[in-house]
């Protein structure tokens, strides 16, 4: 069961990078979820030891502190108003809490190993 769900989040970063595509900055996203795909099936072929994951939790907070906008003002935006710049920040910056939590999950399945059935 543990299993299918790696491989679903895995692929919700899929989707992520496909929705960060035509982005102005679509080659850092690109980077940025493709990793946590890729340390998904990592940790699934247990390749990698527990602390590469929480190396990568630790980089991914950074990058999550660092993208947190000055002025929070929600994940959503009204309607056809205009997007202000602070929503997509913060879209940003969850997700790469919810990466950051991933691979916090990651490091600690593969130290307990309950990965191995």
């Amino acid at each position: 069961m543990i299993r299918y769900i790696i491989i679903a989040i895995s692929l919700f970063f899929i989707v992520l990078t496909f929705n960060n595509y035509k982005g102005p900055e679509n080659a850092l996203w690109l980077g940025l979820y493709g990793f946590a795909t890729m340390a998904g099936f990592m940790a699934l072929r247990q390749y990698w030891h527990w602390g590469v994951f929480i190396g990568l939790a630790i980089l991914y907070a950074a990058a999550a502190f660092y993208y947190w906008p000055a002025q929070y003002e929600g994940l959503f935006y009204d309607g056809m108003a205009i997007k202000p710049s602070h929503v997509e920040q913060a879209r940003d910056a969850v997700s790469l809490i919810f990466a950051c939590v991933f691979m916090l999950v990651l490091g600690y399945l593969t130290k307990t190993n309950r990965l191995s059935d």
